[in-house]
């Protein structure tokens, strides 16, 4: 983790001192090839935590980051003023005090019992690794549903400032409403809600539920577009908001119990790995089809995506429940 911290602070600085062209892309680069935070932390806290209790920490981790996406843009406007690059310093700044902050306060998490004995020059192979996880079957159908997840999510990120501007004459500042209404939902939801939620009906259920209204959200988007009325745009973006924040936390549950006391990180990481594909391709088809077909279909196909998530929820849930020793809830 400490590692991968100081390759963002450094990633941030080179962006910021920028200059020229290949500066900006080297300090990108190094960003994203130390870029296993997420997966390391969400590995650090099922270390720490009962089996039962990681889909309520995971919400916890996802409130956090909500109030990032809340504050974070609100600090960055207003350091721009002092240039361009003052966002990205401040940036560097905050990911030092997180090296600081890991190497004087923070345990290691994974007991000497559950380390690896050694580390192989092979065992640093992505594919390898990945390729471990997937042969897993349980896995491979929970990551299965994290792709069909994570695709029409990235397809909304990347156009729905463009849908919003160019079917409903939003402005800018219109936009960033929406999403700051995802990041106060997202802290409701899983700062709160999940802590009195996921004791009572379990991952699989919730789970379920938050794709349930993550399939209206797209639906809802998309007759926006068909019938030019902003005000279902609001509540699709509010019942995505609300899917988001409740499915998430669940699935990463169920994957981290599936995944066993010494297999958190290699989990972890191809489970960022299939969602950072999802990411990938999500907006490169996305366009495509915004600007062949339209915003409509677009939003109509991430609701099918969902629907064939919940029906792999549905049909491989016992497989997953069995396998991880807790009764069926589906």
């Amino acid at each position: 983790l400490l590692i991968c911290l100081i390759g963002s602070a450094f990633g941030y600085l080179l962006f910021g001192i920028g200059g020229a062209l290949w500066i900006l892309f080297l300090g990108r680069i190094i960003d994203g090839i130390s870029g296993g935070n997420i997966s390391t932390i969400f590995a650090y806290v099922a270390d720490v935590t009962v089996p039962e209790e990681r889909g309520l920490y995971f919400g916890r981790l996802g409130a956090a980051a909500g109030l990032g996406f809340i504050f974070g843009p609100v600090i960055g406007g207003f350091t721009a003023n002092l240039g361009y690059n003052a966002p990205l310093y401040i940036a560097a700044a905050l990911t030092l005090a997180n090296v600081l902050w890991g190497t004087f306060f923070m345990p290691e998490s994974l007991a000497p019992e559950r380390r690896s004995k050694a580390l192989k020059l092979a065992q640093l192979n992505p594919w390898v690794q990945l390729n471990k996880v997937l042969a897993v079957i349980d896995l491979r159908w929970l990551l299965l549903i994290m792709f069909l997840y994570f695709l029409p999510f990235a397809a909304l990120q990347s156009n729905i400032a463009v849908l919003s501007k160019e079917v409903h004459g939003w402005a800018p500042q219109s936009i960033s409403w929406l999403f700051l209404l995802i990041g106060l939902e997202s802290v409701l939801v899983q700062g709160l809600f999940l802590k009195w939620i996921l004791p009572k009906f379990g991952d699989v259920v919730v789970s379920v539920g938050g794709l349930a209204l993550l399939l209206t959200g797209y639906l809802l988007i998309a007759l926006s577009v068909l019938l030019h009325l902003p005000i279902l745009l609001l509540i699709g973006m509010a019942a995505f908001g609300f899917g988001d924040a409740f499915s998430t936390p669940a699935l990463n549950g169920l994957i981290s119990r599936r995944a066993g006391p010494q297999n958190q990180g290699r989990v972890q990481g191809g489970n960022q790995s299939i969602q950072a594909l999802a990411k990938v391709l999500g907006p490169l088809m996305g366009g495509q089809v915004y600007v062949l077909f339209g915003p409509a279909l677009l939003y109509m196909l991430g609701g099918v995506a969902i629907a064939v998530a919940i029906l792999i929820v549905q049909q491989q849930v016992r497989v997953v429940e069995r396998a991880i020793g807790v009764p069926s809830q589906a």
